[in-house]
């Protein structure tokens, strides 16, 4: 476990935030609740240091929601597996003609929805 600093926190939950936003979700649709943890944008340990060093920073600057944000953060990183079981499972999925369908739909779906949102 290495000790994060403030200046790498400061670094890592911008990223962190965009990775939410704009890749979480369609990481969701093709791999369900099993995504290949090398698909974050950092290693789950450093995360995990990241979440707890910004808690505590909040609590110290009584930002009371922020703090909580950053307590509830770890729960996203469930999602987020062992690359091959994760590879092992969508390769399950993938072979399902109904699930297949389904994800299709809903990719096609995604794609809309975020063009809409883009104010083109």
């Amino acid at each position: 476990m290495r000790i994060v600093t403030l200046e790498e926190a400061d670094k890592v939950l911008p990223i962190w935030g965009k990775f939410l936003e704009y890749t979480h979700g369609r990481l969701v649709l093709i791999f369900g609740t099993h995504i290949p943890e090398s698909l974050l944008p950092f290693p789950k340990e450093l995360l995990y240091e990241v979440f707890k060093l910004a808690e505590e920073q909040f609590q110290k600057m009584g930002d009371k929601r922020a703090a909580e944000l950053m307590k509830e953060s770890p729960g996203w990183l469930m999602w987020y597996v062992d690359d091959e079981d994760a590879l092992l499972r969508a390769g399950k999925d993938f072979n399902d003609p109904k699930r297949r369908k389904l994800m299709i739909t809903m990719l096609k779906d995604g794609q809309k929805n975020w063009i809409k949102t883009q104010d083109i």
